[in-house]
């Protein structure tokens, strides 16, 4: 498998986990809370899970272009999956995105 493929596939799976689960950058009349990203944490590859990357079509090795822009097909199946995730286990889904720790302790205090 390309190195580059696989880099794309697990930058785009620590992107989409960031969106999901710990950025939230909030703005408040135009201006973002964050000045500077020393208190905004975006996940590094230490943060991530083990990623195995299955590819299912290869190119040509003669093909022109090449693989190209592939981290952004992950970007459509992470935060569904979290979803699904917090649903299935908290019975509830979450409204919004990333989804807030309170939010869930919560509900695990309700009861639900």
């Amino acid at each position: 498998m390309p190195a580059a493929f696989e880099g794309q596939m697990t930058g785009g799976a620590a992107q989409e986990l960031g969106f999901c689960l710990t950025e939230d950058l909030r703005a408040v009349d135009g201006v973002f809370s964050a000045q500077n990203l020393d208190g905004y944490f975006i996940p590094t590859i230490a943060d991530m899970p083990d990623v195995r990357v299955h590819l299912l079509a290869e190119l040509d090795a003669d093909h022109p272009v090449g693989i190209r822009g592939a981290g952004e097909i992950v970007l459509n199946a992470v935060a569904p999956a979290i979803a699904s995730v917090v649903r299935d286990a908290l019975s509830v889904s979450p409204q919004r995105l990333p989804v807030d720790p309170d939010w869930v302790l919560d509900i695990l205090e309700a009861g639900r």
